[in-house]
């Protein structure tokens, strides 16, 4: 019987294949078919740059409460989810605030949420202070409520002087680590030791007395807007709203104040930050560019995204695939108010640190002077609208894309032009903004690692190397100075 029927089974395994197959092959055409969710086009290939291949536009509601807080609804009722973010602009209160230094002990005193609250948190910068916290839709009063306790200086004395304390401490620690050092040698590179943007050594800690009188000045509802995105009704988000920051009551009148004027930079053009103990040397070119609201803004985010922030960019091909100089490789713009900041670089192998920088510069001056392919700019105007919607995935994605245009000064609408300002940008103009933007004289760079590479890096052609400390001021001079 067995050999029966193992000889049935070797007749079967030779017999012709069944004409359906055991699982059908993915269609992706012919006939219609229904779906829970919609079978859009760029499950099947990626949209076409030219193309009206954008989200929906997101509908916005305004309204205003009596004390002069502004606010925005944006009803999604796919998810009962709810997103709050309460928005300030304090640009004019941040003048002489080198590196944001007293808007994070602003954060840290009096913006930490209590312990175990979740899904909330607080921070103020250079230009402006963001609150946020998201929660089910059906606890939209809880959610609200959470923004107004943080907005709201009503702990104890004892607890903010504790806190004070606290990060004193804490910032006399961080010089040496290089995750913040980088940022702040960068900052205090291109934008000096005065300017709100720029970095200098701390000196003592702000008393309690003066953030009390600055949180005074920041929390007012006249700088505010409350964005509030979610499952929610316009009638229900005013209603709630009003409820939570109605009583908020304004200060004395706000008096404008004059932006502050951009400084030339007038530090070294590398600068070096040594660190023995790490592997891996970190570089990157730094430059300023333009302000969001300039005509320059869409050029020079498309260059940012061709030149480093993806695996098909020019600098990940060739740092990564070709030279196998870098470990990470990536580009960032950083929006401030009156200006932007490009880097450029990444996380490289250290005996090909130096010449990984080089080929940065290579790079950058290539693009200046041929211009990008229609290959490499197609690429990197896809992913920057594809970075768009990402970001607008969620609620909260919502809320912060909003809220940072309103920090950069843009209106509502002009932030959600994105989309087309990107797919508009032009070789020309793109090649015009690394002209412009990224000069020769207009670079500097910024190296963090071993320092038996700094003799190397006069290879650069940049001036000698200055050696600094986690703040970016030379060491001769910290030195003088103590």
């Amino acid at each position: 019987m067995r050999s029966i029927a193992l000889a049935a089974l070797w007749i079967a395994s030779c017999a012709s294949p069944a004409e359906r197959p055991l699982v059908p092959a993915l269609r992706y055409a012919g006939e219609e078919v229904s779906a829970p969710s919609e079978n859009a086009p760029f499950r099947k290939s990626a949209p076409a740059v030219e193309s009206d291949g954008a989200l929906p536009r997101v509908a916005v509601e305004p309204f205003t409460l009596d004390n002069g807080l502004r606010g925005f609804v944006v009803q999604r009722h796919g998810f009962p989810m709810v997103a709050a973010r309460l928005v300030l602009d304090t640009a004019d209160l941040e003048a002489g605030d080198v590196g944001g230094r007293r808007a994070g002990y602003l954060t840290g005193v009096f913006l930490s949420p209590p312990e175990g609250r979740v899904r909330t948190s607080a921070t103020c910068g250079t230009r402006g202070c963001v609150i946020a916290s998201r929660g089910s839709s059906d606890r939209l009063g809880e959610v609200l409520g959470h923004v107004t306790d943080a907005t709201l200086r009503d702990g104890p004395d004892a607890l903010y002087a504790q806190r004070l304390a606290s990060l004193s401490r804490h910032e006399q620690q961080s010089v040496r680590d290089p995750g913040q050092s980088f940022a702040r040698i960068a900052a205090a590179l291109v934008f000096g030791n005065g300017h709100r943007y720029g970095q200098t050594a701390p000196g003592s800690p702000p008393r309690l007395e003066e953030l009390e009188a600055l949180h005074g000045r920041v929390f007012d509802p006249r700088r505010a807007t409350l964005l509030v995105v979610g499952d929610v009704s316009f009638q229900d988000a005013v209603a709630e709203a009003t409820r939570r920051f109605g009583a908020w009551r304004a200060g004395a009148p706000i008096a404008a104040s004059a932006p502050e004027p951009l400084p030339e930079p007038a530090g070294p053009r590398m600068a070096v930050f040594q660190v023995p103990k790490m592997v891996q040397v970190r570089g990157a070119l730094v430059a300023r560019g333009p302000a969001a609201s300039s005509p320059d803004f869409f050029p020079f985010l498309v260059l940012g995204d061709l030149l480093g922030a993806a695996p098909g960019s020019e600098a990940f091909e060739q740092l990564r695939e070709e030279m196998t100089a870098a470990y990470h490789v990536e580009s960032s713009i950083e929006r401030l108010t009156d200006v932007s900041v490009m880097s450029l670089g990444g996380s490289f192998e250290g005996e090909k640190a130096v010449a990984g920088i080089a080929k940065l510069l290579q790079t950058v001056r290539a693009v200046r002077e041929q211009g990008p392919t229609p290959e490499a700019l197609e690429r990197a105007k896809r992913l920057a609208v594809a970075q768009w919607r990402q970001a607008l995935a969620t609620d909260d994605g919502i809320a912060g894309v909003l809220g940072a245009g309103l920090l950069d000064g843009l209106s509502l609408e002009a932030t959600l032009d994105t989309p087309a300002r990107v797919r508009a940008v032009q070789a020309a103009e793109v090649q015009a903004a690394a002209q412009k933007y990224l000069g020769p004289a207009a670079l500097h760079v910024v190296i963090v690692g071993d320092p038996r590479f700094l003799l190397e890096a006069r290879e650069l052609r940049l001036g000698a190397p200055v050696p600094v400390d986690g703040y970016g001021q030379p060491l001769a001079a910290a030195k003088a100075s103590e």
